[in-house]
């Protein structure tokens, strides 16, 4: 009898670049092996050298420059430079995988409420694979700022958000900011996989996944408007 069972095959890793063409084979794979070391480790690194390339495009941006009050403050535009470059690399290094963490704790606690099957683990490698999805937009964004900066474009407009066609000021810019095309590709990817990986229902996955994003970009939104305020009132 032994001679005639076969050993069932076994399960590949998660791909972080096979997220983009076969997601759902992706979603199965991280249910049955959640890894994400190699994941995270490729987008905090690719995310550091967008972000960097980003710093520095911003820095040679006009419109940027004399938001930030670069000329009236005195600031040499080398230590200006080395400041915002300095900040986006810590945001890759730090501020990406704490996002990761929050993100995949609430989804693992609505999970909880929903009665879905996935892990903590789990939940965190669909999140660090389907970051790749974000990535893409800082990488066009970036290219977005090099191509334009020179020409005194707005960089706080993103060419692939509702913003770039809907005039808007303060929170309700910020919120159409925030509503473009790769948040929802990661949108309806994070829906898709909450499905797969928690088995749960496509109307529970979209439910978790659209609470979560909408809170996200209120708060984000809301923030980034009361800044944008106490500076605008700054003498």
């Amino acid at each position: 009898m032994s001679d005639l069972q076969t050993s069932a095959p076994e399960v590949k890793k998660p791909s972080l670049f096979g997220v983009l063409f076969s997601p759902t084979e992706q979603f199965e794979r991280i249910r049955e092996k959640p890894r994400f070391g190699m994941a995270l480790t490729i987008v905090i690194v690719l995310s550091v050298i967008i972000l960097s390339l980003t710093g520095l495009a911003l820095a040679e941006n006009p419109v940027f420059l004399e938001k930030a009050g670069v000329e009236e403050a005195g600031l040499p535009p080398e230590a200006f430079t080395a400041f915002t470059v300095g900040g986006m690399i810590i945001g890759g290094l730090v501020g990406i995988p704490i996002s990761l963490l929050l993100r995949s704790l609430f989804h693992w606690l609505f999970m909880m409420l929903f009665r879905g099957e996935a892990s903590f683990k789990q939940l965190f490698s669909l999140n660090t694979h389907v970051y790749f999805l974000p990535l893409l937009g800082t990488l066009v964004y970036m290219v977005y700022l090099w191509a334009t900066g020179g020409g005194g474009t707005d960089p706080e407009t993103i060419p692939t958000s509702l913003a770039a066609f809907v005039p808007a000021e303060g929170f309700l810019k910020e919120v159409l900011g925030g509503i473009e095309i790769f948040a929802i590709w990661e949108l309806i990817l994070i829906a898709s996989g909450l499905s797969i990986v928690g088995r749960l229902s496509k109307g529970k996955g979209w439910t978790i996944a659209l609470i979560i994003f909408a809170v996200a970009l209120v708060v984000t939104a809301g923030f980034t408007a009361m800044g944008d305020m106490a500076n605008s009132m700054t003498p």
